[in-house]
């Protein structure tokens, strides 16, 4: 964790930046909502309880996952985290099915997207 806060933990504008886009974009996702790229659960307060019917986080680094809140069970809607890359990981047909960017996903075109 360590060198995550030192090398890769924004700092600043940029973090207060990533906050306010984290309060308006969050919020408008609804259903079963798939994240990749999980990590510690950083947008979990700004997820609409009321829109949600399940969260699976997807994240390759178990000591992030195991960072998160949902790992105790905090959170008011059904959840799962699975350590799994996105390449590999059990949902891909799922992202299959819909269109987008997988910005953090090493190898897209092997997760379903289209790169």
């Amino acid at each position: 964790m360590g060198a995550y806060r030192a090398l890769c933990r924004p700092r600043g504008l940029l973090r207060r930046a990533i906050t306010r886009m984290r309060q308006r974009m969050v919020p408008l996702a609804h259903g079963v909502i798939v994240e990749v790229g999980f990590g510690s659960g950083l947008n979990l307060p700004y997820y609409d309880p009321a829109k949600v019917t399940r969260l699976i986080g997807v994240d390759p680094d178990e000591t992030m996952l195991s960072l998160s809140p949902a790992t105790g069970g905090a959170v008011p809607f059904a959840m799962e985290c699975l350590q799994a890359g996105a390449e590999s990981m059990p949902l891909a047909d799922v992202l299959r099915t819909r269109r987008g960017r997988l910005c953090a996903v090493h190898h897209p075109r092997a997760a379903g997207g289209a790169g």
